[in-house]
């Protein structure tokens, strides 16, 4: 299932249903969808917070194989940020000395299994990849 989005908070409504609509024909269980819409709003809102400048719509792509849920967030007008590289975020450090940001990004990492990153000449691609314990609810 892929599908193309405006560049603007008011996109996400159309994200969410995106992934409704996956949600419901692959009958994935309840923990499985929060966890879908909780990486694509953080991508997304990411792609929007931190590339102001970018002219193009934001491609989502959803699969299922094989027990594993994959994720394409393709931006084609983006500057280079890899997410799977980004350092680990310190949980332990107290809320006072943590830094702002980077939480969401955190999440993301706990919440899956596997992320990669390609960009080439502005056009980024970010896979991700979750293991599915059930395919139904």
């Amino acid at each position: 299932m892929k599908s193309q989005f405006k560049r603007n908070t008011e996109s996400l409504n159309s994200v969410f249903d995106f992934a409704t609509s996956f949600i419901q024909e692959h009958q994935l269980d309840n923990e499985t969808a929060f966890t879908l819409e909780l990486i694509l709003e953080e991508i997304f809102t990411n792609i929007l917070k931190y590339n102001k400048e970018g002219k193009s719509d934001i491609g989502i792509e959803l699969l299922l194989d094989d027990k594993t849920l994959l994720m394409h967030i393709i931006d084609e007008c983006a500057y280079p940020f890899d997410v799977s590289a980004t350092k680990k975020y310190d949980t332990s450090a107290s809320l006072a000395n943590r830094p702002i940001g980077k939480l969401g990004l955190h999440l993301v990492k706990t919440l899956t299994d596997q992320i990669s990153y390609d960009y080439q000449a502005g056009y980024s691609k970010l896979t991700i990849k979750k293991r599915l314990k059930e395919l139904h609810v």
